[in-house]
């Protein structure tokens, strides 16, 4: 009798294709993102209607666009997931875990190629979609969520590109439960109305 997980490749023959599909753990920040995801994975397994399609790790989510003066830049977050809900709609998203350790600049900085990244359109190819994949950033507190939404206003206000219709979704640690796998339970948290927009 075959597995689940080579049922699920047949199925989606691009997670044979991968040669590095592992993430690397060194951090907080890192066991966080890695909770987030095998909880995506085990509520794909568990749900009637929630299928994980796609994904890359942080190794894979590297893109580059060509920044000022020619020089190239790197966009890599932290992971990206296409899922399926029953829905007509198929959502993509770009995880951030954010530590609280990037000062204003620093995140400013990491914003803008964001920014440039949605401008440039390379999206499309890189990941092959014309949907630009929602940007989901973990806080680890209130505080800091607060930081983060500020930072992403006035980044946008700051960005001579039209980057008004970038979607942005904000939550905390606690708020969608993502130390739920390493405390012994999957949370459908990441799947309900936790997030907030930046405005």
């Amino acid at each position: 009798m075959k597995s689940i997980r080579d049922m699920e490749d047949q199925m989606r023959p691009r997670w044979r294709q991968r040669k590095n599909n592992s993430l690397l753990i060194r951090s907080r920040h890192d066991v966080v993102t890695i909770n987030f995801f095998v909880n995506i994975i085990l509520l794909s397994r568990l749900l009637p209607d929630f299928y994980l399609v796609d994904w890359l790790s942080d190794r894979e989510c590297r893109f580059y666009i060509d920044g000022p003066g020619g020089k190239k830049e790197i966009v890599n977050p932290d992971l990206y997931l296409v899922t399926e809900d029953g829905s007509a709609r198929t959502p993509r998203v770009f995880l951030e875990v954010d530590n609280g350790t990037l000062d204003n600049k620093q995140l400013h900085i990491k914003l803008i190629r964001f920014f440039r990244y949605y401008k440039s359109k390379k999206y499309i190819r890189d990941l092959e979609s014309q949907q630009f994949p929602m940007i989901a950033i973990l806080a680890p507190d209130e505080r800091r969520l607060e930081t983060l939404r500020k930072s992403i206003l006035k980044a946008k206000q700051s960005s001579s590109d039209s980057v008004s219709g970038m979607p942005f979704w904000l939550s905390t640690f606690d708020q969608v439960e993502a130390n739920c796998i390493d405390n012994g339970y999957v949370s459908t948290k990441p799947l309900e109305k936790v997030w907030i927009d930046e405005q």
